[in-house]
């Protein structure tokens, strides 16, 4: 913790670098009530705190006081897996009321805008100890003074609000101060931006919903309210923005990170040659700055082609479609079959091509036709399907290209792996409007929004839906059945192991046979005994990106 420069609250309310040698100036974390014995253990580093410490020493060399058992050595690569174990019940707390914020038992004591949840016996235990530790510095306790106010109140009131208060108001917060305790403040920021951009989204629905009433009575897609919606966005992204920089310096005051620059060590996975710096007089790994530049540039070209090979990807399926809402426009009638695609759109020479789709007009009762919404909406939604695939690949990629780089410090790493990947991922998302507004763009204003909006409607709807389902239900579906499979073998064999265990007593006669198969059962139950512990069932789960 001290060679990482873990940075921990100390006793008098501020932040500072962790050392050994004052150790006894630091807080404890809130992770002590996690132990099934007791509550009133001393832990000073959080559970995200300790998985580093713990990464860092497995992965890093024995010179640096660590095990050397990353992927690149020898030895590292004969370990199968190595998985960080929960704390299930400080886990369970979090699941309850996390995932479960609606129901009952998260609002007793509660009103759910809190930033932190636990055991109560735990919340009160933590505050005794927080009290008698502090009594003699008041800067701890105007730190944390409001979230006793808060926890007192709280136990005061019982009343529990209604189910439809629970279920809206609920939506709209998340215990973060307990999401940063346990995953640490990177992943305790992305879910406070979820929940900052999800209250001024409230605002712009609206608005959006007033344009969309004014569009649905006049019949009249581009209505002059849209000019004015368009002004409101703007405005609400300035507000949006100013409004996270106040609410991001408030949490990273409240959680130590304020004007805090991380003094970053090396990763684990850097390679170079060992050999003594001339300024510190210490052990360094060098590796040259022009490789590393070198192997950067060799990237570019596959990162450039993929990108460009997605935008074409995305030019062509929006091309194919104008072509056939080009058909419909010129063969047929509401309700009669058209088809839908032929062969000749599905090609790159279909994107040179300028079909006659803005010369269609849209009626209500073309409105109402499926065919016309099948083709407005087919494509995109099949584009979209293949989105999960896509990225899956483009991250593969972007992870070899990096590890082929070599980079020196996290921060590089990941800055690196960013670009490729939000390069791929802005042409995927963004590729439909550059196309409708310089490619499209003949004139027919209200055929574009149309096109525009389908396509939009796909991405948000059809394209969310399926990677929710692929990144989350499938993997999760996978994990049970994996723990169906491991819970049923486990079953065979007790079975077996007892079918044994009879038939031993039957030759017990037999000094030889009885040896051997007693040795036979003892090493089997063994086996058993460590098949049976929860660290298989957490070895199962997908690995964490």
């Amino acid at each position: 913790a001290e060679f990482l420069r873990l940075r921990l609250r100390t006793k008098d309310g501020n932040f500072s670098p962790f050392q050994e040698s004052q150790a006894q100036q630091f807080l404890p974390s809130d992770d002590n009530f996690v132990n099934s014995s007791h509550v009133c253990g001393r832990n000073l580093f959080r559970s995200s705190d300790r998985q580093t410490i713990i990464d860092f020493i497995v992965r890093s060399r024995i010179r640096d006081s660590g095990a050397e058992l990353g992927l690149q050595t020898a030895l590292g690569k004969q370990i199968e897996m190595s998985v960080p174990l929960h704390m299930h019940a400080r886990l369970e707390s979090l699941y309850i009321s996390w995932v479960l914020y609606w129901k009952e038992i998260n609002w007793s004591g509660r009103d759910g805008r809190s930033m932190n949840v636990g055991l109560k016996s735990h919340s009160r235990t933590h505050l005794t100890f927080q009290r008698n530790s502090s009594s003699s510095n008041e800067g701890s306790e105007d730190i944390d003074s409001s979230e006793r106010t808060s926890n007192e109140n709280n136990d005061e009131s019982d009343t529990v609000p209604s189910f439809i208060s629970r279920l809206f108001v609920g939506s709209l917060y998340q215990p973060l101060d307990s999401i940063e305790q346990y995953f640490g403040e990177e992943v305790a920021f992305y879910f406070a931006w979820l929940q900052h951009c999800t209250h001024y989204l409230i605002f712009l629905a609206i608005a959006g919903l007033i344009v969309f009433a004014c569009q649905i009575t006049t019949g009249n897609i581009d209505h002059p309210t849209r000019t004015i919606f368009s002004f409101v966005v703007l405005i609400w992204s300035f507000i949006l923005m100013q409004r996270w920089r106040v609410r991001q310096n408030f949490l990273s005051h409240r959680w130590g990170t304020l004007n805090y620059k991380q003094e970053e060590t090396t990763r684990p996975q850097f390679r170079g040659e060992i050999r003594r710096c001339e300024i510190t007089n210490e052990w360094i790994v060098h590796y040259p700055t022009w490789k590393r530049v070198l192997f950067s540039f060799a990237s570019i070209p596959l990162t450039t082609f993929l990108t460009f090979g997605s935008l074409t990807g995305v030019f062509a399926i929006l091309a194919a479609q104008d072509m056939s809402l080009a058909r419909y426009f010129e063969l047929a009638e509401p309700n009669q079959q058209v088809p839908i695609i032929d062969r000749s759109d599905l090609s790159i020479a279909a994107i040179q091509q300028t079909p006659s789709v803005d010369a269609g007009q849209l009626t209500r009762e073309s409105f109402s036709d499926p065919a016309l919404w099948l083709i407005a909406c087919g494509f995109p939604a099949a584009m979209n399907l293949f989105l999960p695939m896509m990225n899956y690949i483009v991250m593969k990629v972007s992870v070899l290209l990096n590890n082929f780089e070599n980079h020196r410090t996290e921060s590089e790493y990941r800055g690196h792996l960013i670009v490729k990947v939000f390069s791929f991922r802005f042409v995927y998302y963004f590729g439909s409007l550059y196309y409708y507004a310089f490619l499209r763009n003949n004139g027919s204003t209200l055929n574009g929004i149309f096109r525009c909006g389908t396509s939009l409607l796909a991405l948000i709807t059809m394209s969310h839906w399926w990677n929710i389902l692929v990144t989350i239900y499938v993997p999760l579906w996978y994990h049970r059945w994996k723990l169906s499979r491991h819970r049923q073998n486990i079953y065979r064999e007790t079975r077996a192991l007892e079918s044994l265990d009879d038939r031993s007593r039957k030759f017990k006669g037999n000094t030889e046979f009885d040896t051997s198969i007693k040795a036979t059962i003892a090493n089997r139950k063994i086996l058993l005994e460590q098949a049976q512990s929860s660290v298989w069932e957490e070895t199962m789960l997908p690995r964490h990106d």
